[in-house]
């Protein structure tokens, strides 16, 4: 817990104050009796804030200290058990934390994150897998910070979005840990699924597209093992006939020869009679007419030359399409002529054939090949639809963990401020509700009860309720918080306060008119008090114009 703070600018009557020192439960600074403002109470609260490794002490509007006394030095100390741990940390410095000894002397110096990183190890947070920051953020509730919205109370900072205020949440019940496993095993699985997906896609992987030619496979597969049981039975039993399989193997192959043969004569047809189009585009016409000009002399042969200049350009485009076309059929009769080839050499293959069970073998062979094949793409179907549905179901899970965790906190947090809230009312009051909705969706309210004075009360009874319920080690409440509640609920908030054994912070002023209880619990709980003219947290007030 906090122990001291002490700093050589904190002034009283021109003295450079003694230590301020914190103890368990309620600590309280007091102001004065006329509730004077700018007198450092909220000051000395973003003081603590500054202690706990924050940074809102220089950054927010509470920098006008710096304008006035110039920078300066906190000196504090925590206890954890029998241990005391000394630290400095400077306005002028602030990402650096100073480890010192009793005397304050400076033995090393660290960053701010690794002091936060260690002060958070020594509240055990970092077991739930939170950060110091990230906890007392969200509960140092002080009017220069951004954390005093009584209706988001898990938000430390206006931008920060509603999944990460629950993310803190789960992880301050230490729930968070079985999510991120599971979180883990739900990507695993949707990576896989997205793998063998992508791999299909770009055909890395052979697999049916649909549903329909997955059983169109099996009922291949299913006649190519019947044929093969076919031939194993033949072989077993001496029933096969080589001839027989030869004949029909070959009665296979002609028929596809004569198909091939049948297919290429009509393309040389076709070749031939491109080729007799051709020549036939080149003929010139011009010496059909020319022994007529000794007859007519006096005729115009200019128009019969435009035609023939006319026939040429035609002659030259058809030559070039002809050209092309034959190309393409020549590059056909090639492909056929290939295949022709293969299947007269698997035919004289065949014809060769020594005995019986090499003619099974290959047959064999040629079937397995097959039907593997199949097997395989099917296999890469099955396994793609398995790969889905493990997602699906790890999702669901996922989902299912985080709805669960999300009901479990919920449960106990209105469990424990309906506790609070009965104490203070005696169960005549309607109690804050907290509904964690999703992961991304929550709502705070008391039903019934939207004045200003409810709605803070409401804050303050959830901010108790996380206190003791979690390992969040401490909270503040600044003035803004509590002034607007009504006195017989002060007193029991104030009660409330005083039952933790960890550290509440609150600025208050005093006021007579509170009861001789609230007034005890005051006296018993302060640590500082302030007050104008020189009992100002710095000694004065800058906001007064020197006479």
């Amino acid at each position: 817990m906090l122990k001291s703070i002490r700093c050589d600018k904190f002034l009283s009557m021109n003295e450079i104050r003694e230590p301020i020192i914190f103890h368990r439960g309620l600590n309280t600074v007091l102001g004065s009796v006329d509730a004077k403002n700018s007198i450092g109470k909220s000051t000395l609260l973003m003081i603590i804030d500054f202690v706990f490794g924050g940074t809102d002490y220089l950054n927010k509007k509470t920098k006008d200290v710096i304008t006035n006394i110039g920078h300066h030095t906190f000196e504090f100390s925590f206890e954890f058990g029998t241990e005391t741990l000394y630290f400095s940390r400077s306005t002028e410095s602030p990402n650096l934390v100073n480890i010192c000894n009793e005397n304050y002397d400076v033995i090393r110096t660290i960053s701010l994150e690794l002091y936060n990183k260690s002060l958070g190890t020594r509240y055990k947070l970092n077991e739930n897998g939170i950060s110091l920051r990230d906890t007392v953020g969200r509960f140092f509730r002080v009017y220069h910070r951004e954390a005093t919205d009584e209706n988001v109370p898990l938000r430390a900072a206006t931008q920060e979005t509603i999944n990460s205020q629950i993310t803190a949440l789960i992880k301050l019940f230490d729930k968070y840990n079985k999510i991120i496993q599971q979180d883990k095993i739900k990507k695993e699985s949707e990576e896989k699924f997205s793998t063998i997906k992508k791999a299909m896609k770009f055909n890395q992987i052979k697999s049916p597209t649909t549903k329909r030619e997955h059983e169109s496979n099996n009922k291949e597969i299913q006649k190519l093992e019947l044929e093969i049981n076919e031939l194993l039975k033949e072989s077993q039993s001496g029933l096969s006939d080589l001839d027989a399989l030869k004949a029909q193997e070959l009665a296979e192959i002609k028929q596809s020869l004569s198909a091939l043969r049948r297919q290429r004569t009509q393309i040389q047809s076709q070749i031939s009679a491109l080729e007799s189009d051709k020549d036939h585009s080149k003929k010139n016409f011009k010496h059909d007419y020319e022994s007529l000009r000794k007859f007519f002399p006096e005729a115009d042969f200019q128009s019969l030359d435009n035609i023939e200049e006319f026939h040429t350009k035609l002659s030259g485009i058809l030559n070039h399409e002809f050209r092309e076309r034959i190309n393409e059929l020549n590059t056909l009769i090639n492909l056929i002529s290939t295949d022709i080839h293969n299947f007269q050499k698997k035919a004289k293959e065949i014809e060769t054939t020594p005995d019986l069970s090499k003619a099974l073998l290959i047959r064999y062979a040629e079937l397995s090949n097959s039907i593997r094949l199949l097997k395989e793409v099917n296999a890469n179907f099955d396994e793609r639809n398995a790969l889905n549905e493990a997602s699906k179901k790890e999702k669901e899970k996922y989902e299912n963990l985080v709805k669960d965790t999300l009901i479990s906190i919920q449960n106990e947090l209105n469990t424990k401020m309906k506790e609070y809230n009965d104490y203070i009312y005696g169960g005549l009051k309607t109690s804050p509700e907290i509904e964690l909705i999703d992961s991304k969706k929550y709502s705070f309210q008391t039903p019934n009860d939207t004045g200003t004075g409810s709605l803070l009360r409401g804050l303050i009874i959830f901010d108790l309720a996380m206190l003791n319920l979690t390992k969040l080690p401490a909270v503040i409440h600044d003035t803004i918080i509590l002034k607007h509640i009504d006195d017989p609920t002060i007193e029991k908030l104030l009660e409330l306060y005083r039952l933790t054994d960890k550290q509440v912070f609150i600025a208050f002023d005093r006021d007579t008119t509170y009861s001789s209880r609230v007034q005890s619990i005051l006296k018993h709980s302060k640590v500082i008090q302030l007050t104008p003219g020189g009992n100002e947290l710095f000694g004065r007030s800058w906001n007064e114009l020197v006479a």
